[in-house]
């Protein structure tokens, strides 16, 4: 049985350096998914045996352990050669929808590995996970869960996946509160980077859905309430009458009234 790391190096650190990837210099233990034009925001299967037996082991800490949580590494066990085992994920970083769209599957992020038991068939499951012995993931408490693989007797689905709209579209909202924090992080990457990322989960998602369920759509406005409630510490989700102000139709009359929500409530807890 060979194990296999799997990293999304788009969600490692910027200062945490890569193996070369080019033909010509990279290491016999590297396997990028994508080719060569797209190399900069590859995932990297890599296999830890012949890593360790290179003496790779410092290098590859330094990536397992950028960032934290880990939702960029998780773990393999496999049947199949460093070489097989790519080649079978490579059939997964695109698939389409029954409405012909096409987009890029980042299955490298344990965010969305957690979905996929729930959200893909059983039969598209295991089409994905057929070599794969066991796939450990990292949740956003940093600890390693193993994910539920499909019964061998399952038929596979044929490849490329084919999802349902519906699917795509819960994919998409299972996601959405990372893709506001990765927008957050572009607007205060300091202040960001000092936040325990799970409890920054907890909280965006807890705005989000309070946003989400007051009925507005208004994009500008989900982000000055979210700074707000990180600047608050999540004080203004629990003020008296915020369902009220993110109720009213009028978005500058909610903006004026989050101004003063969020004066009022940014002191040192």
């Amino acid at each position: 049985m060979n194990t296999f790391l799997l990293i999304d190096i788009t969600l490692i650190g910027k200062d945490c350096p890569i193996p070369p990837l080019a033909n010509d210099s990279r290491p016999s233990w590297v396997f990028p998914l994508y080719d060569e034009k797209s190399y900069k925001v590859t995932p990297l299967l890599i296999a830890l045996q012949d890593a360790i037996a290179s003496e790779s082991i410092s290098h590859l800490m330094q990536i397992w352990n950028s960032p934290r949580p880990q939702l960029h590494a998780s773990i393999i066990h496999s049947d199949f050669s460093l070489a097989q085992l790519g080649i079978h994920l490579q059939q997964f970083t695109y698939i389409v929808t029954n409405g012909g769209k096409m987009f890029t599957f980042r299955f490298a992020d344990c965010a969305v590995l957690s979905c996929l038991p729930d959200l893909l068939t059983s039969e598209q499951w295991q089409a994905m996970t057929k070599p794969v012995a066991r796939w450990a993931i990292h949740g956003r408490d940093g600890k390693l869960r193993d994910l539920p693989l499909t019964d061998s007797a399952v038929e596979a689905s044929e490849i490329p996946l084919v999802i349902e709209e519906e699917q795509y579209n819960s994919l998409k909202d299972a996601l959405f509160p990372d893709r506001l924090i990765y927008q957050l992080r572009r607007i205060r990457p300091a202040q960001m980077e000092h936040h325990d990322q799970n409890e920054l989960y907890v909280l965006v998602m807890e705005a989000y859905s309070m946003w989400r369920d007051s009925g507005q759509t208004d994009q500008l406005l989900l982000m000055d309430f979210l700074l707000g409630a990180i600047d608050t510490e999540g004080r203004i989700l629990r003020m008296i009458g915020m369902n009220q102000i993110l109720a009213t139709s009028s978005v500058e009359a909610i903006r004026m009234q989050l101004k003063n929500a969020i004066s009022r409530n940014s002191f040192a807890a």
